[in-house]
């Protein structure tokens, strides 16, 4: 899940942790502010497939950041993301399913919604 603020991803991480915790899922947080060590840990094991939900914010789209297999992309404020930023977090993927959230209704949503291009 790609969040645009520090602040919405720290948000989604906490929430999906808990609700998916009863599932022992591993939810991982990768922000700009972890610390080098943390990242380095972060992308090994999301290479890895050790971590099930990814959140987090523009460190997603670091060309280092390799997903062992991402089936579902999530961008949340779709609208405050490039097009190619969106792109290229979804071509760290095989074909995997989108979902594009915005809880403001602009056209460019829209068109999203209606044609399924990110």
């Amino acid at each position: 899940m790609l969040a645009p603020t520090e602040i919405l991803a720290t948000q989604h991480y906490f929430y999906l942790r808990s609700l998916f915790s009863r599932l022992d899922y591993n939810v991982a947080l990768l922000t700009g502010s972890a610390t080098r060590r943390e990242k380095t840990q972060y992308k090994r094991a999301l290479a890895e497939g050790l971590v099930h939900i990814a959140v987090g914010t523009h460190a997603l789209l670091e060309e280092d950041v390799e997903f062992q297999k991402l089936g579902l992309a999530i961008v949340d404020e779709q609208h405050r993301f490039g097009v190619m930023q969106r792109l290229k977090f979804i071509r760290k993927g095989a074909h995997p399913d989108v979902l594009v959230m915005t809880a403001t209704p602009i056209p460019r949503t829209l068109a999203l919604t209606l044609y399924r291009r990110p």
